[in-house]
């Protein structure tokens, strides 16, 4: 339940940047719990002096299910509170539920606030139907880190997604059909990899709908 106060607390700083008038992110309506590899987060045997903790690092994304994406090559986000050096990593589950790794670990320097990463053009497009697991992990100074999961399936985009709708009402439609991920990354497209009020929107409905399906278990 790693998740039950990191989103809305964390994300305070810039959750207040807009007042929600649409109904932003509505998660798919077939929700599928995550395994327990995603349980396997927060501190790892912690920071030295607790100069770093698990809410200095927020991954955007669902973690009380699996989410979703129509994209082979989806983009990745999180925020961080403080420039941090980070080790960014991909799974893929097997057959029989096992994770394997795909692709070297990418080390990042990320800076305060947003952060994104795409998937490196030499590595392979994901397979749609496939369900992945993605993860950052804070590196402490004494070696230890700060880790954080979320899965997700990538899938066949519906036919109502309109190819010619302009990069707000792309947003809104990815978000109202549960693609988090394809919503998030055009979000931020729009408004040049800056937390928008779309964007902000979208997280601020992200925190409440996490929040709510922890409480309801």
């Amino acid at each position: 339940m790693h998740t039950k106060s990191i989103l809305s607390i964390s994300l305070g700083v810039f959750l207040s940047l807009s007042n929600v008038v649409w109904a932003g992110y509505v998660p798919p309506a077939k929700q599928e719990p995550p395994s327990d590899y995603s349980s396997s987060t927060g501190i790892r045997s912690g920071c030295p002096n607790q100069e770093i903790n698990s809410e200095m690092l927020v991954i955007l994304a669902p973690q009380t299910y699996v989410g979703e994406t129509t994209s082979v090559r989806p983009q990745f986000t999180w925020w961080t509170a403080v420039p941090s050096d980070l080790d960014f990593r991909l799974f893929e589950f097997t057959a029989n539920g096992q994770v394997k790794q795909k692709g070297n670990p990418i080390s990042i320097k990320s800076s305060a606030g947003i952060n994104q990463l795409s998937l490196p053009t030499e590595h392979p497009p994901l397979t749609v139907g496939q369900k992945y697991l993605w993860q950052v992990a804070l590196r402490c100074p004494n070696g230890n880190y700060v880790l954080e999961r979320a899965e997700f399936k990538v899938v066949t985009a519906p036919s109502n997604i309109n190819p010619n709708l302009n990069s707000s009402e792309k947003v809104k439609q990815y978000a109202q059909d549960g693609f988090w991920y394809d919503a998030l990354s055009e979000s931020l497209q729009e408004s040049s990899g800056k937390l928008g009020k779309l964007g902000s929107d979208l997280i601020s409905s992200l925190a409440m709908s996490e929040n709510l399906l922890i409480s309801a278990l």
